[in-house]
């Protein structure tokens, strides 16, 4: 995973109730305004790259959960096969 991305991860992780909410309504705008603050942040630390949108940064989050999952679910299928040998390494 590359800087940029672990960066975003730390300042998700300052809010993480927040953007994580899954409640309805008067939630939404709070949580809008998170991600327009991790992308004011992210932003300023990358001040010579193009900007991201708050839009493009949490689809890039997204995404790298997405990927963990996968990466769990490949785990335990592995887990799971039966046949010997050694047992697979764990998820990165």
């Amino acid at each position: 995973m590359d800087h940029a991305r672990v960066e975003l991860l730390h300042l998700i992780q300052e809010r993480d109730a927040i953007v994580n909410n899954k409640s309805t309504a008067p939630g939404i705008t709070i949580e809008k305004k998170a991600w327009e603050e991790i992308g004011c942040k992210f932003n300023g630390l990358y001040p010579n790259q193009h900007p991201w949108s708050s839009k493009q940064l949490k689809r890039s989050y997204d995404h790298v959960k997405r990927k963990v999952k996968e990466g769990e679910r490949d785990f335990k299928k592995k887990v799971k096969v039966t046949g010997g040998g050694p047992p697979p390494s764990p998820p990165k």
